[in-house]
């Protein structure tokens, strides 16, 4: 996931460019300076999990639970925070509140469960942090007026290169995942390098239809694009493979 640079942060204050922003676009540019999930140690990550729990439950009026069974609840949400280690605590927070705001709820209602706790954080990445930070980044690269922009070979060659890095880590670490995946899916396929066969494709959907009945179908298929990408990765991994500079699959010994 790209990170904002210090230049970037830094000019959420005065900065002609983002006072196009609005108020709760610029609090997200902000959050990114924050602590990380991944700098923090295990009591930083169930202080933060409690803040979510009394948070969550405060607004909707639950009641608060004591005991083993608060550890329980903080030991759940702690290992879900975990899942997005690139996050700040500021970030979880705006997620947060984005999700007990009725942002992400399709029906209206609103409930804090550890399912949903994890689909608002990752709906907030995609519709609220992810627009913001390619506005930002445009913005900056605008004032590059010496660099041109990337040409669509350039574009190619980095995603040839962020799919064999991802094959790599695959390779020594056999449960390592691709989160939020489904615009380097799209990249594959735009590049002509890989897509899924329009059967699997079918199947997959329709897997994922059954599975999360109450889903919108664009965020079905953002899901199928994750695990497109993902099984792309694998498909790399069980066959010795990766791409070369034309982005070609070809044996892992056949150049290197």
């Amino acid at each position: 996931m790209m990170k904002l640079t210090n230049e970037i942060i830094r000019a959420a204050e005065p900065s002609q460019e983002l006072r196009r922003l609005n108020d709760s676009e610029i609090s997200i540019v902000k959050a990114q300076s924050g602590k990380r999930i991944s700098e923090m140690n295990n009591s930083e990550i169930n202080k933060l999990a409690g803040e979510i729990i009394f948070l969550a439950k405060s607004r909707l009026g639950h009641s608060h639970n004591a005991g083993e069974e608060l550890v329980a609840e903080i030991k759940l949400i702690s290992s879900d925070l975990r899942g997005f280690k690139g996050l700040t605590g500021s970030e979880i927070h705006l997620a947060l509140k984005s999700g007990l705001d009725g942002d992400f709820s399709n029906d209206g209602k609103v409930f804090f469960s550890s399912s949903n706790f994890v689909h608002w954080v990752k709906r907030w990445i995609d519709e609220k942090k992810r627009p913001v930070i390619k506005h930002v980044t445009l913005v900056e690269q605008s004032k590059e007026t010496t660099k041109p922009p990337p040409t669509d070979e350039e574009y190619k060659a980095l995603t040839i290169q962020i799919a064999n890095n991802y094959t790599e880590a695959l390779r020594k670490d056999k449960d390592f995942v691709v989160e939020f995946a489904s615009t380097l899916y799209d990249d594959l396929v735009k590049f002509e390098i890989w897509e899924m066969p329009l059967e699997e494709r079918k199947i997959l959907f329709e897997e994922l239809q059954s599975k999360y009945k109450s889903t919108s179908r664009d965020q079905l298929i953002i899901k199928a694009k994750n695990i497109a990408y993902n099984r792309f990765i694998a498909l790399l991994v069980a066959q010795n493979k990766w791409l070369d500079d034309n982005g070609k699959i070809e044996e892992i010994n056949a150049t290197h």
